[in-house]
């Protein structure tokens, strides 16, 4: 919206970057070109229809990005891509170095010491004050981790909690250098 006049809000086409009163009943469309504007689907008309939109509804639109996906699907350069901008851009990160941290685990989880598997069950667990990186967790480490938000006091209390309710459990609960 770019500003109000006196009979109404005045928009601004993302087509033909005319403006257009939103009040004014008879005329649903702002330019020539935006009333002869066709749906990219199914060829009907997009009168009425304001603005950069290329569908005339839901299941146009659905159709729309499958076609889109279909014509360019992602190739491993992509993926290469968004993982080296996403390690550098979130933590700091080149591959060589989150390869290196993977190595230094034995391509294990830091808490667990499970079998990391690459993708998005790997995570680089990280500082939230400080941005300092502190090793590679799996999904579910990750996760306990966010919901105890980052509180060792937490952990310990509900570490605490498992060994004093161990048996109920029936099953005995261990604590590693203990």
């Amino acid at each position: 919206m770019t500003k109000s006049r006196e009979m109404g809000k005045v928009y601004k086409c993302i087509t033909c970057s005319t403006e257009y009163l939103a009040t004014t009943k008879r005329q649903t469309w702002c330019s020539v070109e935006c009333r002869d504007r066709v749906c990219v689907v199914c060829q009907g008309s997009l009168e009425g229809i304001h603005g950069g939109r290329l569908t005339c509804s839901a299941e146009c639109k659905k159709v729309q990005v499958a076609r889109k996906r279909s014509e360019r699907p992602r190739t491993d350069y992509d993926r290469d891509y968004q993982r080296k901008y996403t390690l550098q851009s979130k933590y700091g990160l080149t591959v060589e170095q989150y390869e290196a941290m993977v190595t230094a685990q034995d391509g294990k989880c830091a808490i667990c010491t499970d079998v990391l598997t690459p993708g998005r069950d790997t995570h680089v667990d990280h500082n939230h004050t400080t941005g300092e990186n502190r090793g590679l967790l799996c999904n579910n480490c990750n996760l306990a981790l966010g919901h105890m938000a980052d509180d060792a006091n937490r952990l310990l209390a509900a570490a605490a909690y498992l060994l004093q309710h161990s048996d109920v459990l029936g099953v005995p609960q261990t604590v590693e250098g203990t």
